[in-house]
């Protein structure tokens, strides 16, 4: 391992995989019943090699 990341034979690939997987997470604080969808939408941006991540504001708003 270099830099502490996984050694991948196409790390551009595996970046959009896991900001689509990183879409669907949920959160739940300890004690409370609800969940909450963490992000709105996570997207790749293939020619700049960078995910733009949108959070949900009811998660913002539950973490205040």
């Amino acid at each position: 391992m270099a830099g502490g990341y996984p050694e991948s034979e196409q790390p551009y690939r595996d970046i959009e995989i896991a900001a689509r997987d990183f879409e669907q997470a949920q959160v739940r604080f300890q004690g409370e019943m609800v969940v909450y969808k963490f992000l709105n939408s996570a997207r790749y941006l293939k020619r700049e090699g960078a995910v733009m991540l949108e959070f949900n504001p009811q998660f913002l708003q539950a973490c205040l």
